[in-house]
């Protein structure tokens, strides 16, 4: 009775392909990437210069003037404080934020919860979406609101709407 050699035909086309593919493939090397490719993080302000903690950060981009609107929040508590530093981001670097460059944001809901533990994540439209309530709820978390990077602290618009509960 003779075998079949199909599967082995199989498996030997499938080392050949590797080995040709390794002698193509160039080698790694171990090195350093620069310092212009992987960035460095430096301290932009002294401690405690812009008077709050921003626990919770992002990134967003005002829409009218392509801006860059970092969005601070943090410290639980009354008052609880949320910011936008607004900037231009150039090919020299920008401006370390100070406090006659942040621009300061209403509270979504007046207070009357401390959003401290609140999700948030930027929405593809470019708005900040925040989720939650305070770090010790007395209910299940449903708040739900949208921070728009286009406002202006002189605009006459809320920053913040509010959407139906979660």
């Amino acid at each position: 009775m003779r075998c079949s050699t199909a599967p082995m035909d199989g498996i030997r086309r499938i080392l050949a392909i590797a080995m040709i593919m390794q002698q193509l493939t160039p080698p790694l090397t171990a090195s350093a990437a620069t310092l212009s490719q992987t960035g460095r993080w430096t301290s932009a302000t002294p401690r405690g210069s812009l008077g709050f903690s921003g626990t919770h950060v992002a990134l967003l981009r005002e829409p009218q003037t392509n801006a860059a609107k970092v969005f601070l929040f943090g410290e639980s508590g009354s008052p609880q404080t949320m910011k936008f530093w607004r900037f231009f981001a150039s090919a020299g670097g920008y401006a370390p934020p100070d406090s006659a460059s942040l621009m300061p944001i209403n509270h979504p809901n007046e207070y009357t919860t401390d959003l401290f533990c609140s999700g948030h994540t930027t929405l593809a439209d470019g708005k900040l979406l925040m989720m939650g309530e305070g770090w010790i709820a007395p209910e299940p978390c449903r708040d739900v609101y949208v921070l728009d990077p286009a406002w202006n602290s002189g605009s006459p618009t809320a920053p913040w709407s509010e959407h139906a509960p979660m």
